[in-house]
């Protein structure tokens, strides 16, 4: 999921997180350094890309919060079928390779007669 938003709000809410938890800012600057912003011409770069985000976790609301699941759902849901058509891909592959394994005994059978 990318939140655009600008690098100095990132860096004012990283420093009022619990110490356990803060970025250290040698990290935190070299992150917003690589950090892009996902592309809508790549399929694997579907995402959320929220503006505004809520400062506080009392400007949360449950529309806000609908719209995270929804897009972390659809996201997966992507996911799943790409890798599903994967797996199908690499089935289909190997099954090509069995056959081309079966074809070439086949001639070899052929060549011996």
């Amino acid at each position: 999921m990318h939140l655009d938003e600008r690098v100095d709000v990132a860096r004012d809410r990283n420093a009022t997180r619990p110490s356990e938890h803060v970025v250290p800012a040698d990290v935190f600057e070299r992150m917003s350094t690589k950090f892009e912003p996902p592309s809508t011409n790549k399929a694997w770069d579907q995402s959320l890309v929220a503006t505004a985000m809520p400062l506080t976790l009392e400007q949360l609301d449950d529309k806000f919060v609908q719209t995270v699941l929804s897009a972390i759902t659809t996201g997966l849901d992507a996911d799943v079928k790409r890798l599903g058509a994967q797996k199908q891909l690499q089935e289909q592959r190997d099954q090509l390779e069995g056959l081309k394994g079966s074809l070439a005994a086949f001639r070899s059978l052929l060549t011996c007669v």
